[in-house]
C-alpha cells in the first residue's frame, strides 16, 4: 500500500498541471494502476486545493491510480467558520459532486471536517 500526504507546510505544492511540485504528477509518475494508492489532500489552502482535487476529478492518468481518496474540504459552513475562515471556498454541493464524480470513476473518495 502506499500512502501519500501533501501538506503545504513541509514542501510547496504547485497545483499548476504538470509542475515539477505538484504531487499528481510528480509523484503518481512513479506508479501505475496496480499499485494501491492511498491520497490524502489537507493543504488548508483552497486555492492550491480545489484544482488538485479537479484534477484528481478529470484526468484519467490520475484517477485511475488513485484507490482511496481522503479529502478535508473547507466549504462554506457557519459551523466551521471559527477555524476555517481564511480556507473556506466553494459549497457543500459543490463537495458533493466532487466526490460523486470520483466515485463514479472508481475512486472511492471520503471527506471528513
Amino acid at each position: 500500500m502506499i500512502s501519500l500526504t501533501f501538506s503545504l507546510c513541509e514542501i510547496g505544492v504547485n497545483a499548476t498541471k504538470g509542475a515539477k511540485m505538484n504531487p499528481l504528477y510528480s509523484i503518481l509518475s512513479d506508479f501505475n494502476e496496480d499499485d494501491f494508492i492511498v491520497l490524502k489532500l489537507d493543504i488548508d489552502h483552497s486555492p492550491t486545493e480545489i484544482p488538485l482535487a479537479m484534477q484528481l476529478l478529470n484526468e484519467e492518468e490520475l484517477y485511475k491510480k488513485v484507490d482511496q481518496f481522503y479529502f478535508e474540504q473547507h466549504v462554506f459552513l457557519a459551523e466551521m467558520a471559527k477555524w476555517w475562515s481564511r480556507s473556506m471556498a466553494g459549497t457543500i454541493k459543490e463537495s458533493f459532486e466532487l466526490f460523486h464524480g470520483l466515485r463514479e470513476k472508481g475512486v472511492s473518495s471520503h471527506f471528513w471536517i
